[in-house]
């Protein structure tokens, strides 16, 4: 009886690791995903609908570069992407960004500034073929 229920414990703690061990997050696959043009499809300013991000975007390059119209870091920058973590080198300083959900075509971030929290979900822009 006892090596019955040793096994059930054993198959049980097997199957909890694999789940763990599964559902780790590719940190290369997430970059890989980040690359491209994001326009904003809605933004919330602590929790609440923000239309002041109307024309916001996010663009990202292979090689470590993004552009934003984003107030708090305007303009060309530099960045990098650590777990879920982007982290922008602006001008106007630094801006850490939290990757909650990231796809082929929608991307949700979070990040703080000046008090306030920020969510951010965007679309990718598909590029037009001519």
């Amino acid at each position: 009886m006892n090596i019955n229920r040793f096994s059930r414990y054993t198959c049980f703690t097997v199957l909890l690791l694999s789940l763990a061990v599964g559902c780790t997050t590719d940190t290369g696959n997430q970059s890989d995903l980040l690359i491209g043009n994001w326009e904003l499809d809605y933004a919330t300013r602590n929790g609440n609908h923000a239309e002041t991000f109307a024309e916001l975007y996010f663009n990202f390059d292979d090689e470590g570069n993004m552009d934003t119209n984003l107030p708090i870091a305007k303009g060309t920058s530099t960045y990098s992407v650590n777990g879920n973590t982007i982290q922008q080198q602006s001008p106007m300083g630094t801006v850490e960004y939290t990757i909650e959900e990231i796809g082929d075509s929608n991307l949700i971030l979070a990040t703080t500034a000046r008090g306030f929290e920020f969510r951010f979900a965007m679309k990718r822009v598909q590029d037009e073929i001519q």
